[in-house]
């Protein structure tokens, strides 16, 4: 999906192409696509023999797909399970680490100040920072999920 995504449309052979550092047959590729336009991700229109594939999805919404059923067969659609997996399995840098640390201290300072009274009308920046950070973790999800129902 990523190689429509990236070119807009293309051919098998297109896509095979592309793939050339993992060996994966042409009739592979041919398959893919075809499971593909079976499950409405993909249509294609025919270009002299060739058919041409172009996505139907946007890559968010089937982001969001992917990691929707990931946490429904993985994790009992536990956005929290989800999470604490990719931090027990995934190495994090230094700085993503304190990035972390600084939205976990955040979220508990918020979650004190609301037990207390505050008014959460102002957490607007927390709340996109904090969506930023778990759309990472979900593109990471993403292509794990990708990885593994590419094997």
């Amino acid at each position: 999906m990523d190689i429509l995504w990236d070119l807009g449309s293309a051919t098998v052979a297109d896509v095979h192409a592309r793939l050339q550092d993992r060996p994966i047959a042409y009739t592979t590729v041919l398959s893919t696509l075809t499971i593909l336009e079976r499950k409405a991700y993909v249509r294609h229109t025919m270009r002299g023999k060739a058919n041409v594939y172009k996505p139907r999805v946007e890559r968010d919404a089937a982001r969001r797909t992917v990691v929707e059923n990931v946490l429904a067969t993985f994790f009992e659609g536990s956005p929290r399970a989800l999470m604490l997996n990719l931090l027990e399995s995934e190495r994090l840098n230094p700085d993503e680490e304190r990035r972390l640390r600084s939205l976990l201290e955040d979220t508990s300072r918020r979650k004190r100040l609301a037990d207390a009274g505050y008014d959460r009308s102002q957490e607007f920046t927390w709340a996109a920072s904090a969506e930023a950070h778990l759309a990472s973790y979900r593109r990471a999800a993403e292509q794990t999920a990708a990885d593994v129902s590419a094997v």
